[in-house]
């Protein structure tokens, strides 16, 4: 399959964003902190319809949608949950922070890796729905989902009620997927170039509207500002944008295609080494945070870079490649 080298370009882009997001900004987490993570929220649905779109480019080599077609995906998703669940598991047993629950067979042992589970969970419900010649509720189902996301995360002050929101964070794949996989079949990158440019600007538009409307009826609702319709808007025109451009292979796209996913999974560990070291060295406030993402993005794709040139069983081991 042919490489988008802008897709990994924004690959690259989308995992240091992913840093942001999950920094702790000490201080100024309830100021600098919120706008920061905001602003970063974007490269979760990005990655999920990434994954939607290449779905559909081997579905278009196949006469049905078998299980043949998302087997290795699966298999390589099931892998990297166990070990990546192994590895935090272990760190957090060490650290007497760990208590294994039934949730985390699907959601993984740590915080961030509920994103693999969602996946797993995507790729066999949209397996299964084709499988049984049902594929047709797809677009309702994704219009539902989404719904139930943005309702619950923030819409739900308008008929007075607190929906549950992790249900929906959860299966948020589900529609993004399905929408990558829907954008897969436009077949005219003009049409791709000017969507996605129109789409980025007016998600940004309609993200400074959604917050200042939040932060008028409820102050301090944009504190758990998770993932609005602006948002999602975003994501998708940012993925357009990465679509339309026509760039050569360079840096930033090999270090975006090869090492995303090794950063995505593994940068919590420098953080938890970060939290240990960075008092020693440096003043304890908001501002020595703003650096973890800057450094830990620059240590982990170091990390990574060595691992898959000095020692290609230890990284293809932790990307979940057991065999």
């Amino acid at each position: 399959m042919q490489r988008l080298n802008g897709v990994d370009l924004f690959r690259f882009i989308a995992a240091f964003f992913i840093l942001i997001l999950h920094t702790n900004y000490g201080p100024l987490e309830d100021t600098l902190g919120v706008y920061a993570k905001l602003s970063a929220r974007w490269a979760v649905p990005f990655f999920f319809l990434c994954s939607g779109y290449f779905l559909q480019k081997k579905l278009e080599k196949s006469e049905h949608f078998t299980f043949d077609v998302i087997q290795k995906n699966v298999i390589s998703l099931i892998s990297i949950l166990l070990v990546s669940s192994l590895i935090y598991g272990i760190i957090d047993t060490i650290r007497g922070n760990y208590e294994f629950q039934i949730p985390h067979v699907l959601v993984g042992a740590y915080f961030h890796l509920w994103y693999i589970g969602a996946m797993i969970l995507a790729f066999i419900t949209i397996w299964y729905l084709h499988e049984v010649k049902l594929q047709f509720i797809l677009p309702y189902l994704s219009i539902l989902l989404l719904g139930g996301l943005f309702l619950s995360d923030n819409y739900d002050f308008l008929f007075q009620k607190d929906y549950s929101f992790e249900v929906y964070r959860f299966m948020q794949a589900i529609p993004f997927i399905y929408i990558g996989m829907r954008v897969c079949k436009i077949k005219t990158i003009d049409h791709i170039k000017t969507a996605g440019w129109l789409t980025l600007i007016g998600g940004i538009v309609f993200l400074i509207l959604e917050v200042k409307l939040f932060k008028w009826v409820m102050p301090l609702l944009d504190l758990v500002h998770e993932q609005s319709i602006g948002i999602s808007i975003i994501a998708i025109g940012a993925f357009l944008v990465s679509l339309s451009i026509d760039i050569d292979t360079n840096f930033f796209t090999k270090f975006g295609q090869k090492y995303s996913l090794f950063s995505y999974l593994y940068h919590p560990l420098l953080y938890m080494g970060f939290s240990v070291l960075f008092p020693i060295f440096l003043p304890e406030n908001g501002f020595s945070k703003l650096l973890y993402p800057i450094l830990g993005y620059s240590l982990i794709l170091g990390i990574a870079y060595v691992l898959d040139t000095k020692a290609k069983p230890v990284f293809n081991f932790l990307n979940g490649k057991i065999k």
